[in-house]
């Protein structure tokens, strides 16, 4: 089975490193970091990833802004994103928060709850 790639787009570095451990640890994903839209959009379009994971509020363009750049282009229109954010609360989130293949995660995120909404993501037609 191959990895699936991971794109991580969030200003909070630590956040970064820490998500991209977990995840590698399973041995299921290869993940990518990017600190600010700006990259992040460059590594969308480069790396091509299966899905992204971003954060809302970030210096320059927020999150939202990056998503509707990624959802207008062509080339990153159907990567599915999990926006992941301490913005939200746990009971925001379980409203149902899901809208086309975008989904909401709050932060502290716990990675098992993270890895099943990758999941299901991905696995979507």
């Amino acid at each position: 089975m191959s990895k699936k790639k991971v794109l991580v787009i969030d200003d909070e570095e630590d956040f970064c490193r820490a998500i991209k451990k977990a995840l590698e640890m399973s041995g299921k994903y290869q993940v990518i970091t990017a600190h600010d839209a700006r990259t992040g959009k460059k590594a969308a379009i480069v790396e091509k990833p299966d899905i992204i994971l971003l954060d809302i509020v970030m210096p320059g363009a927020s999150g939202s802004e990056l998503s509707e750049n990624l959802l207008n282009n062509p080339e990153t229109r159907s990567i599915p994103i999990i926006f992941v954010t301490a913005i939200v609360t746990r009971k925001e989130v379980h409203s149902g928060a899901l809208v086309g293949n975008r989904i909401i995660i709050p932060k502290p995120v716990n990675i098992q709850n993270l890895e099943a909404k990758m999941q299901k993501l991905l696995s979507a037609p």
